[in-house]
């Protein structure tokens, strides 16, 4: 994806607390310095990968983690200065981060065949399906 990196954030306190802080500013959540998901992501339960500018600033990421022996995606989020920028960063981070399916597997310790995401909002919902010709991971 031109101008844009997807990593997999680490497991360093101040590398879960940058990638809490764009969640939450995403989502208009108070920026407390908790980070619920810390224990899971630790546990390789869930996995946190992040979307950066190519000057390094982080505007968005995702949690994925396993649920019905599929891929998961838990949270999708960005910047809310970069939701409505009309350059489709939620949709190519999504479709980007599906590309780490050898990796997301080896975090689990599973194989998947399939992704899914239940969004709260019909946009989010309408990106996702009308990619279901590449819902099937592989």
């Amino acid at each position: 994806m031109k101008g844009y990196k997807i990593n997999i954030v680490g497991n360093s306190d101040q590398e879960l607390d940058a990638i809490e802080m764009i969640r939450k500013q995403a989502f208009h959540l108070k920026p407390t310095g908790e980070n619920h998901y810390k224990k899971h992501i630790r546990e390789g339960k869930m996995i946190p990968f992040s979307m950066e500018k190519e000057d390094g600033e982080m505007i968005g990421g995702c949690y994925l983690g396993e649920y019905r022996n599929s891929i998961y995606v838990y949270f999708l989020f960005l910047k809310p200065e970069y939701q409505k920028s009309g350059l489709q960063l939620g949709r190519n981070l999504l479709l980007e981060v599906l590309k780490h399916k050898k990796e997301i597997e080896d975090i689990l310790h599973q194989s998947f065949e399939t992704s899914s995401l239940h969004p709260n909002c019909d946009k989010v919902k309408e990106v996702y399906e009308s990619r279901s010709e590449e819902r099937r991971v592989g």
